[in-house]
């Protein structure tokens, strides 16, 4: 009798044991890989001579570290939790020295850092963005921010760029200039001066010279075309046609196959060109220069 109660249990304990097996196996949690990244309207913090606080917005997938390099400046706080609405706060003691200057803020989570610059101007500074502007021929609007802790006065060395009147020339606000269209073939040059009683600041405005446009045709027989390299230092492709009906952006090398075998004209429409360069004349039975 215990001989056929041991074997008709062992099945029934063999099931027991592989149930509490199972059952002791846990899914384990797949990693979170650590990113961070800034709100999408973050910029670089900028402060005035006197100091502040200001906010600093990101997110983070992970636990967070902030830090700062210099002594005149902290972050509160020094860490956090992960998410999407991760926020530090700066704060820069007053800068009673005559030049700008800097610090970094860095976030870490993991191995990934992220940084700003804390950037503080010095006693009577107008500071901005790009010393450096490049305009098209057309002209148009100029649109940049200038942060200063003075009131200024704008003046310019040429008369065909000028303030636009919708905007004020007052303590960190965004400036707007007309640039008149260049009719010359050559390029020209501007400079824009901020002054107050203690300081100026300049920013040079280039502007591009009116360009021809220019049109190279070129008749080919076959069934797959790529166009030469054009090249110029104003140099500006606009257009291919392949001669089929078919027309796309300029690229350079731009490669076209046809339906079927034929003879095509190709016009490559463009500014500026100076060379072009072909790498393969099998096909090419003519080059038409004569709007190039």
């Amino acid at each position: 009798m215990k001989k056929i109660f041991f074997l008709h249990t062992l099945p029934l304990l063999l099931a027991i044991v592989l149930f509490v097996a199972c059952s002791d196996e846990k899914e384990e949690p797949q990693p979170v890989t650590p990113a961070i990244t800034w709100a999408e309207d973050q910029t670089s913090p900028t402060f005035a001579t006197d100091g502040g606080t200001q906010a600093v917005l990101f997110s983070s997938t992970t636990d967070w570290k902030a830090e700062v390099d210099q002594s005149w400046c902290s972050v509160t706080p020094a860490q956090g939790t992960g998410g999407e609405d991760c926020e530090v706060r700066i704060t820069v003691e007053a800068n009673d020295t005559p030049d700008e200057r800097k610090a970094t803020l860095t976030i870490s989570s993991g191995t990934v850092t992220e940084q700003l610059t804390i950037v503080q101007v010095q006693k009577d500074a107008i500071v901005v963005a790009q010393s450096e502007y490049e305009v098209e021929a057309e002209g148009g609007t100029l649109d940049f921010t200038i942060n200063t802790n003075v009131e200024f006065t704008v003046s310019f060395s040429a008369d065909w760029i000028r303030q636009n009147p919708d905007t004020r020339a007052l303590e960190e606000v965004p400036l707007s200039f007309i640039v008149d269209p260049n009719t010359n073939s050559e390029a020209r040059e501007a400079v824009i001066m901020f002054t107050s009683a203690n300081v100026e600041q300049t920013v040079l405005v280039k502007q591009k010279p009116r360009l021809e446009e220019q049109i190279l045709g070129i008749t080919y027989t076959g069934l797959s075309f790529t166009i030469p390299v054009l090249s110029g230092s104003h140099f500006a492709g606009t257009e291919i046609a392949w001669g089929d009906e078919s027309t796309e952006p300029y690229k350079d090398e731009a490669t076209h196959t046809y339906e079927q075998e034929g003879t095509y004209t190709v016009t490559i429409r463009s500014q500026g060109a100076e060379t072009f360069t072909m790498q393969d004349l099998v096909g090419v039975s003519e080059i038409d220069l004569s709007g190039f």
